[in-house]
């Protein structure tokens, strides 16, 4: 039995369903639970890091799982992550070798709350609980967000390349901001008797093309200049926009850069079913064509994730022939956009 799926079980969680009880807990036993199966999962995703083979070619049948298509992006309803970890556990049976499952938990130390730490819990017993046959057969293999370094030099890369995902994350959201609407709605007229922020935009970005945040509203937030509908609501411009759709970005970042430092490592190719998962990716392959074939394979239904040559010739700029730096600098300046990456 998978180590992770021990530790649930021996804390009652057996079925899918189970995974809702987690709330219930006492807080002390929702941060014991985190802590350990945190523990166990990094401590056999290390195991596996540093016993593995060093192939010289990607695997075209394993599989680093996208964001959307393991039922961790926008939607958080049970049966909507349900349904995409079907979809993923069937292709993984069908189709793959192996499928590296990144996990909804993060490292103890980077919860700020008991409330964050058991939904954390809830979502990763889920995935391993509805993929369980998969996972003991190691078809699945589940994995924390944390990619292991052998040496300085590897982590002084992964530096260099989270920063680099991170600031083309910042320009793209300043590319999309036309393509989205963000609204704030005081907590007086909201459902939830909470300030929320309800997001609208390209379905390729947004799952059912929108998401409701509910935030902790800083002092002073509030503009005196905004007018509000009847519903309690004002569109967000600006800086106030920005950062929300910055925070959408941030995660393509997080989700390539992880890919890049882990999922490459270990042979795999990122599957996604959306482009705009993967357009910071092929932004950082398409300078060898033989690791772009090999980096992102988008499932039926999703837009193809590498643009061709002929594509960009209509353009004045050949982004295939630039460097990185080159890259970054034209984003700068407006010469190239994020948009291009992705239309």
């Amino acid at each position: 039995m998978d180590p992770a799926i021990e530790t649930l079980e021996s804390y009652g969680l057996v079925r899918d369903e189970d995974s809702l009880q987690v709330a219930a807990f006492s807080k002390t036993k929702i941060l014991r639970l985190h802590r350990e199966l945190y523990s166990v999962v990094f401590d056999r995703q290390m195991e596996d890091y540093v016993k593995g083979d060093v192939q010289s070619e990607i695997d075209p049948f394993s599989f680093v799982a996208s964001k959307f298509l393991r039922g961790a992006s926008d939607c958080g309803a049970y049966g909507c992550r349900t349904q995409k970890l079907d979809v993923l556990g069937r292709y993984a049976a069908l189709y793959a070798t192996r499928i590296i499952l990144p996990l909804p938990i993060q490292a103890p130390s980077k919860v700020r709350s008991e409330s964050q730490a058991a939904e954390q819990v809830s979502h990763t017993a889920l995935a391993l609980l509805r993929l369980r046959p998969l996972v003991d057969a190691d078809l699945v293999f589940p994995v924390v967000m944390r990619a292991p370094a052998k040496c300085v030099h590897v982590l002084a890369w992964q530096k260099r390349m989270i920063a680099l995902m991170q600031d083309v994350a910042y320009h793209a959201a300043k590319d999309f901001q036309g393509d989205f609407r963000v609204r704030f709605q005081v907590p007086e007229k909201a459902p939830t008797g909470l300030p929320s922020v309800y997001m609208e935009g390209p379905e390729d970005f947004l799952e059912h093309r929108g998401s409701v945040l509910l935030i902790d509203e800083p002092k002073g937030w509030r503009l005196k200049s905004w007018r509000y509908d009847r519903d309690g609501m004002v569109e967000l411009r600006g800086s106030r926009k920005l950062s929300f759709l910055a925070e959408i970005f941030s995660g393509i970042a997080d989700e390539t850069t992880f890919y890049l430092a882990y999922g490459r490592s270990r042979n795999a190719r990122y599957l996604a079913s959306r482009s705009g998962e993967t357009f910071l990716l092929d932004l950082v392959t398409t300078q060898d064509e033989e690791l772009a074939a090999s980096s992102a394979a988008l499932l039926g239904g999703g837009l193809t994730s590498l643009l061709s040559r002929s594509a960009l010739a209509a353009h004045d700029f050949d982004f295939l022939e630039k460097s990185i730096p080159e890259l970054q600098a034209a984003m700068a300046s407006g010469q190239l956009t994020s948009k291009r990456l992705v239309m």
